[in-house]
């Protein structure tokens, strides 16, 4: 994997952007930011997954520092739902 991170990678770290990787074989391929609509200027962080892969996440709430909103993702047969 490449150890720089790029402009994209570095805003994405600042602003809290939900990243992922796929499984390649034995091992995993390069992490990509998953983009809209999951990630917002809004911080989104605490992803975590199921078995089914529905990832839920939450996201800062807009003009509060203290307040978060859950969310949801589901994979629908190469389809996304939102």
């Amino acid at each position: 994997m490449n150890e720089e991170l790029t402009e994209e990678e570095t805003r994405s770290w600042v602003n809290q952007d939900i990243w992922i990787m796929d499984r390649v074989g034995d091992g995993w391929g390069e992490p990509y930011n998953l983009g809209p609509p999951i990630n917002t200027d809004a911080p989104e962080f605490f992803p975590s997954t199921t078995r089914d892969g529905t990832m839920y996440f939450t996201r800062g709430a807009e003009n509060s520092q203290d307040s978060f909103l859950l969310f949801f993702y589901v994979l629908l047969t190469g389809s996304t739902c939102y």
